[in-house]
Order: structure tokens, then sequence, then C-alpha cells
């Protein structure tokens, strides 16, 4: 029982740090830039920082070399610097990102086209007199549910209507 605490309590320290660490992100930044114009100045500066090394060790009994490149590192550093990047976090070029955009602002949606119905290039529908009577009434007949008083409105919504119908509008 108390093995499974310590694997447990172990397990959760490991998951966290690796949390942690996934969380720093760190990295080389510059706004503006694309990925290939870092690659480009981090191989050049790479390429400028480089040098040859050498070493040697002899003794009474034997001896060895050794050569190869090393990098500076303060000097590769100081190259992306010199050219604007910055070292920092994910976090901070995120909210340094955010503080840049525009604000967006609501426009509304665009107009739907006019139906062809409604152009001039639309081809003409006769309506017949009973379709035109119904369209009439139906209107007249959806206003009333107002009441009485607005029996002038509706009258004039259902000659509306009835216009349209007869030019072919609708």
């Amino acid at each position: 029982m108390r093995r499974q605490a310590v694997v447990i309590t172990l397990s959760l320290v490991v998951l966290w740090a690796l949390a942690a660490c996934a969380a720093l992100q760190v990295g080389w930044y510059k706004p503006g830039m694309t990925q290939q114009e870092f690659a480009q100045d981090k191989y050049e500066c790479m390429s400028a920082s480089q040098m040859q090394a050498s070493s040697a060790y002899v003794n009474a009994y034997a001896g060895a070399a050794n050569s190869g490149t090393t990098t500076n590192m303060p000097l590769f550093q100081a190259c992306l610097e010199a050219r604007g990047y910055v070292w920092t976090n994910r976090a901070a070029v995120d909210r340094y990102e955010a503080s840049q955009q525009p604000p967006t602002y609501y426009s509304p949606p665009p107009r739907p086209p006019t139906p062809a119905a409604y152009s001039s290039s639309a081809p003409e529908h006769k309506h017949t007199e009973a379709e035109i009577q119904q369209a009439r009434m139906d209107a007249f007949n959806g206003c009333m549910n107002g009441g009485k008083s607005a029996s002038q409105v509706c009258k004039q919504r259902a000659d509306e209507v009835e216009s349209l119908m007869r030019t072919g509008g609708l």
C-alpha cells in the first residue's frame, strides 16, 4: 500500500514537471519573420560563430589528439540579437501578437442578391384573377389580427400586394 502511494506520488510529480516544461516553449522570436527567414538568419549566425578547436594530451606512455568544430554560443546569441531576435517563451509571444492586432468590428453580412422575381429582367408571370384576390384577402386578414383600428393600414397593404401581383413584382 505504501509502495503504491510512493509510485503514484512520483508519477504525479513527473507529470507536473513535464507539463511545466511543455508550457515554457522557449525560442527565438522576431515579429513578422517567416520560418524560412529565421532559418536563413540562424544559419548565417551559426556559421559566423563556428570555430576550430583542437587539443592534445601526451604523457610518458602515450598521447592523444583531438580536433573539431565548436560553436561559440555567446557569439551566436549576440548575432541573432543584433538581427532583432529575442529569446522568449510562447506565452509572451502570444500576448504580444494579440496586442498588435487591430480591433475587430462587427460588420453586417453582405446583402443577398436580388431575387429574379424583383429584378427588371425577370420573365413576366401573369397571375390569375383568383390568385390576386386570394393574396389580397390573405394580406388584409393577416393584418387585421391587430384589431379593427388597423383596417385602413390593412387595406393599404392589400392594395400593395394586388399592385405588385398585377405588375409582375410577385
